[in-house]
């Protein structure tokens, strides 16, 4: 018996006529899948984990193979669609795509000058980043993103994304405070990293989670809904506090400020939801430090490393834990190779030897060591254009849209201080991926 969705393409004899008939509905549920699976990595690996010992790596790469396939049916699909369709289409409406589809090919291209080291191949032994990763990134999960444009599938992914992030959030508190969950008995107990190997990846992960949180509480309607955005904003903030990520707490409030002011240009009034949301993140945080080690003890730290920094002392170097090291080593190497970068984590035994540490902990710098000045910009550009896209649309844009935006700014505050994970990288580039398109707007 064939499914009632296929009886329409009977009658069609040629690869057009399929074609023609095919919708953009049927090839955005395509891309649906694995950015829904993606979204919800982070659940799969506790609820698999309770009946068998499985590296999230792993799933990570299950994932990862399901989503490359649909992908590159999506890629012949939406070409195949594109070439029957008689609509002329403008360069600059694909800015971001040319941006970021450059970068990807920035990747490849400094990869293969630097020689395609073994760390291009395989990643630095617990990071597991390669070069692949980083050209799927883009190619894979940011571009499955940019097809889906309807409100309903993005409510789908946003709830399930929420939804994951709490049942993740509950876990760990019981974990910490009731009782033994077995899936999180590896990692050390004095640490607030729920099912990722460091606390600030679940900072990364906590503030994609509350930005997605309250993008959707302002715009929601019914009150069921809004209360269960309401509970993963707070619970999520909660957990940030006492996660002790203190790039990520600030990436947070930052996020929670330009979305007032995103409402207010969109509006031309000041949103009260959007107001109390920032209300109710400085107040939980304030609670929580009566009560726990929270991330506000981090402030007096911050601002005696902005004094060392400034009278440039011997304590300067140790700056952000030190960060400021990092950067400084970083530029170091970015300029002796500005054009191509030293590739995938091509400064990772350099900076072991000068800093004690493989990673930058600043994406945007990240980009640059290992693939250039040019592959730096390519990146920044391309997240610029999809704000400035949806600057130009705002009148048209919908809730899902908007809470993918500040999701998105959150998540790129934070970055100034962190480092892309195999875990996490993915799921920011899905949710750039849903900022790209609107319900009106036609692929």
């Amino acid at each position: 018996m064939k499914l009632a969705f296929l009886k329409k393409y009977q009658s069609a004899k040629t690869l057009k006529e399929i074609l023609t008939l095919l919708t953009w509905q049927e090839i955005e549920f395509l891309a649906f899948i694995p950015i829904f699976l993606t979204l919800i990595t982070p659940l799969l690996y506790l609820l698999i984990n309770f009946f068998t010992m499985w590296m999230y790596s792993f799933i990570i790469l299950d994932v990862t193979l399901i989503a490359t396939v649909l992908a590159l049916v999506v890629y012949l699909l939406c070409l195949g669609k594109i070439s029957v369709e008689s609509k002329k289409r403008k360069l600059h409406e694909y800015l971001p795509i040319l941006f970021l589809g450059t970068l990807a090919a920035l990747i490849f291209l400094s990869d293969s000058v630097n020689g395609w080291s073994e760390y291009a191949l395989h990643g630095v032994i617990w990071r597991e980043e390669t070069s692949s990763s980083f050209m799927r990134y883009i190619l894979v999960f940011f571009f499955c993103g940019t097809v889906i444009r309807t409100s309903e599938l993005k409510k789908i992914l946003f709830r399930a994304f929420l939804f994951s992030g709490m049942l993740i959030g509950i876990a760990t508190l019981l974990h910490h405070y009731a009782f033994t969950i077995e899936p999180l008995i590896h990692y050390p107990d004095y640490y607030i990293n729920a099912v990722f190997l460091n606390p600030n990846h679940y900072g990364y992960y906590l503030t994609m989670l509350i930005m997605a949180s309250a993008g959707l509480a302002v715009w929601e309607k019914k009150r069921g809904w809004t209360l269960f955005y309401w509970i993963s904003f707070l619970l999520n903030t909660f957990m940030l506090a006492i996660n002790l990520t203190f790039g990520s707490f600030l990436a947070c409030l930052f996020a929670l400020i330009f979305q007032i002011i995103m409402l207010f240009i969109m509006q031309k009034q000041i949103n009260k939801k959007a107001v109390l949301l920032w209300v109710g993140y400085i107040a939980v945080n304030l609670t929580a430090a009566f009560f726990f080690d929270t991330v506000l003890s981090d402030f007096y730290l911050l601002f005696r490393d902005i004094q060392n920094i400034a009278e440039k002392n011997e304590d300067a170097s140790k700056a952000g834990s030190g960060r400021w090291r990092l950067w400084k080593y970083t530029i170091q190497k970015i300029q002796e190779k500005p054009l191509l970068g030293s590739g995938t984590e091509g400064i990772a035994d350099f900076l072991t030897e000068s800093a004690k540490n493989t990673r930058t902990h600043n994406e945007y710098l990240q980009y640059m060591a290992f693939y250039g000045i040019p592959a730096g910009i390519c990146y920044i550009a391309g997240i610029l254009s999809l704000f400035l896209r949806a600057l130009k649309r705002k009148s048209c844009l919908d809730g899902y849209t908007t809470a993918a935006l500040v999701t998105v700014f959150g998540y790129c505050v934070s970055a100034f201080f962190g480092n892309t994970m195999f875990y996490t990288a993915p799921l920011f580039f899905c949710i750039l991926g849903l900022t790209y398109r609107i319900p009106e707007q036609k692929v």
